[in-house]
């Protein structure tokens, strides 16, 4: 029987997440955008989607520093 150690498989198992993750939020990105061109004033002044679109930016630049 083959043994496997669990740091053997690690990378295999976090690219599974990246891909299931990358794909779901695309789904909803892309929805999000959608309503957001067809949206008009109300969709561009959207205080939740302003405040996940400057989160989403300041984990991305702490992950780059």
């Amino acid at each position: 029987m083959l043994k496997t150690r669990w740091s053997s498989l690690m990378p295999v198992f976090l690219l599974a997440l990246l891909l299931v993750g990358l794909g779901g939020w695309l789904y909803f990105w892309r929805k999000a955008e959608m309503m957001f061109a067809n949206g008009g004033i109300r969709e561009r002044s959207a205080t939740l989607r302003k405040i996940y679109l400057y989160l989403v930016i300041f984990v991305a630049a702490l992950g780059v520093v």
